[in-house]
């Protein structure tokens, strides 16, 4: 992990801020969120004036995919968690999984965590040491920020891609198991009815009302949008095991 926030040019690259710049620089871009377009803020091309609008610079606009929108606001609401450093490595290792075009939207992100840096860190809860869970998810972005947090907590993580390995695990006997709704081979909905469903919590992009029937004959112990995920939430889910 890199021991400042990272300058993310448009070629990808991770470049270490300078050492009298603090972290989560306020150099990077910043991303609106809610809209479907940005803009990368900067120096025009040669040529061009910088009060031109934007539609003159197709190459510094882009669309945002909504699979994308979707994980950065996931990866928005962890900031909430009392690890800003946690946030951090798991943009950085993120970034480096993404094309070139979406590295871009991430560079906002990082923007959003900088006002953390002046919170004050919430006294840590020591939980029960055999409390294992099981965390299922195909994001390795989501699945990495979910699991460092309740490790950082103390929790054992153990941790599945795929339906399949996720039924192989239960002979772990996990106290908990957090099950992303949409994996590469099966639907949390079908593995759910393979498992203790009062100890699963279904996960997903898409919103309650999305699945309401499937929620409710499933018998899963709960349901969260991965909008909703944060520190707090987490914290919710574990404690009341």
């Amino acid at each position: 992990m890199i021991p400042w926030g990272p300058s993310i040019p448009m070629d990808g690259r991770l470049r270490p801020t300078s050492d009298t710049e603090p972290p989560w620089s306020s150099r990077m871009n910043a991303l609106p969120l809610a809209g479907s377009r940005i803009r990368k803020r900067g120096r025009p091309p040669a040529g061009r004036k910088p009060g031109e609008r934007v539609k003159d610079y197709p190459q510094l606009a882009i669309r945002v995919p909504p699979h994308v929108r979707d994980t950065l606001r996931a990866l928005g609401r962890a900031t909430r968690m009392p690890q800003w450093r946690v946030l951090q490595e798991a943009i950085t290792r993120y970034i480096d999984a993404r094309p070139a075009d979406e590295r871009a939207l991430l560079d906002g992100l990082i923007d959003r965590a900088e006002p953390l840096l002046s919170r004050p860190m919430r006294e840590r809860v020591t939980p029960q040491p055999q409390m294992r869970i099981l965390n299922v998810d195909d994001n390795d972005a989501m699945l990495f920020v979910k699991s460092r947090y309740l490790r950082e907590e103390g929790y054992e993580v153990i941790e599945a891609r795929t339906g399949a390995r996720a039924l192989e695990l239960l002979g772990t006997r996990p106290h908990l198991v957090l099950l992303d709704v949409h994996l590469p081979d099966a639907s949390g909905f079908d593995i759910v009815s393979r498992m203790l469903a009062g100890s699963v919590v279904l996960i997903s992009t898409h919103d309650r009302q999305d699945y309401a029937d499937l929620i409710s004959r499933s018998g899963a112990r709960g349901f969260l949008s991965k909008d909703q995920l944060s520190g707090v939430t987490l914290e919710a889910l574990v404690s009341e095991g």
